[in-house]
């Protein structure tokens, strides 16, 4: 692929499986600012196996289409929220920002802002953790604004960590189905999938009916 090069891959994984050790290969794709940053990181999400984790180093990137990942079990980290930004100001291709449909992904530590529509959607998928996420349309509250920040559709197991959604245009609940309910879990930390999530969470079940 052309944008291979963008695509630096690396990690060697150990866990522990029921008392023996066993070796996965994990690979690490860093995505880093640049002319070809959004195929590369769109290229990333397509190539990815479960497991692989995508880390998008700080900067701004300019986002024209929307961002599709059906790959389960993979992360994508960045370097903060507000250090790391996904900006959709000149978006052309997609009706939403970023698209879910793999089970098991983390978001973790980055920002989307201005999206054409929904910021981030998920779709039909079990296990989903946003993590010290924002996602802002940084121009205040405006009726051609996307309608959601957070917008899990028929998706369960979502799990939530610092999250903040700035300028929807829907009010009240960053979510977008009456039918979700949210279980707060107790102030203790949680191990999900691996991440320790320090902090308080929410836990949403949703039940389409």
């Amino acid at each position: 692929m052309i944008f291979r090069e963008n695509l630096k891959r690396a990690a060697l994984v150990w866990t522990v499986v029921i008392g023996h050790s066993t070796t996965l290969m994990a690979e690490v794709f860093e995505i880093f600012p640049g002319e070809n940053a959004e195929e590369a990181l769109q290229e990333s999400m397509i190539l990815a196996s479960p497991g692989d984790e995508i880390v998008i180093a700080e900067g701004i990137y300019s986002i024209k289409n929307q961002l599709s990942l059906a790959v389960d079990d993979l992360t994508i980290t960045g370097a903060g929220m507000h250090k790391t930004i996904l900006n959709f100001a000149s978006q052309i291709g997609g009706s939403e920002g970023f698209l879910v449909t793999g089970n098991g992904a983390i978001l973790r530590d980055f920002a989307i802002e201005d999206t054409k529509g929904d910021a981030i959607k998920s779709k039909g998928v079990d296990g989903i953790a946003f993590v010290r996420m924002r996602v802002e349309w940084t121009g205040g509250p405006d009726v051609n604004n996307g309608a959601y920040g957070f917008y899990p559709v028929s998706s369960r197991n979502v799990l939530l960590d610092g999250v903040v959604a700035i300028g929807r245009v829907m009010r009240g609940s960053m979510w977008a189905n009456p039918r979700i309910s949210l279980h707060a879990i107790a102030k203790r930390p949680l191990t999900w999938r691996g991440l320790r999530l320090k902090t308080a969470i929410s836990r949403m079940s949703t039940t389409m009916c």
